[in-house]
């Protein structure tokens, strides 16, 4: 016993060893894979399906409405990773791509495309490295998904800043537009 402190005591310890904690960032394949997944689900309860391999189907075939459920619910899913593998990322908004009439009615299947713009503290490498990363990803998944011969392009990523918004240009000039105002998916 301690003669400066008489309350210590000595006490045995035993020691466990502690598992290693892993907080791994998902990679560019594994983060569209788990969009691709959600997604799936979520076009099935919209088109009030039993599974997913239907949708897959669907989209097949070009049915509008799988493709836009299923573009909707990608948008959904790819902006949430954007804000939590980015901590730049405030806001993400999809927006519809202004295809002519004449455009959709010739088109042998609706196309599915996922237009993005990222409103970010300021516009860096590391987020357009993660945006094509997505992209290329993405393209790949949803190709395998269809059956086609390869990838096909299907994300869209435009960042914009406070100064792109301001000065309304490039894609900056939606995020505030009267008439083509983007839907806000996800916000910081």
């Amino acid at each position: 016993m301690n003669k400066l402190n008489p309350y210590q005591k000595s006490v045995e310890v035993a020691t466990t060893p502690v598992p290693a904690v892993s907080f791994a960032m998902p990679d560019a394949v594994s983060a569209s894979d788990n969009a691709m997944e959600k997604a799936l689900v979520y076009a099935a309860g919209k088109l009030n399906v039993a599974s997913t391999d239907q949708v897959a189907q669907r989209l097949r075939q070009g049915n509008r409405d799988a493709v836009q459920y299923m573009s909707y619910g990608l948008a959904t899913q790819i902006a949430q990773t954007l804000g939590t593998l980015d901590e730049t990322v405030q806001a993400v908004y999809v927006f519809e791509d202004f295809a002519t009439p004449d455009d959709l009615a010739f088109a042998e299947h609706v196309p599915m495309t996922v237009n993005l713009i990222a409103r970010v503290e300021r516009k860096t490498k590391a987020f357009d490295s993660l945006a094509q990363a997505l992209s290329r990803a993405l393209a790949t998944s949803y190709g395998e998904l269809v059956a086609a011969s390869g990838p096909r392009h299907v994300l869209n990523i435009h960042p914009v800043d406070a100064t792109d918004i301001a000065n309304r240009s490039g894609y900056g000039a939606l995020v505030t537009s009267l008439h083509y105002q983007p839907i806000q998916v996800w916000q910081r």
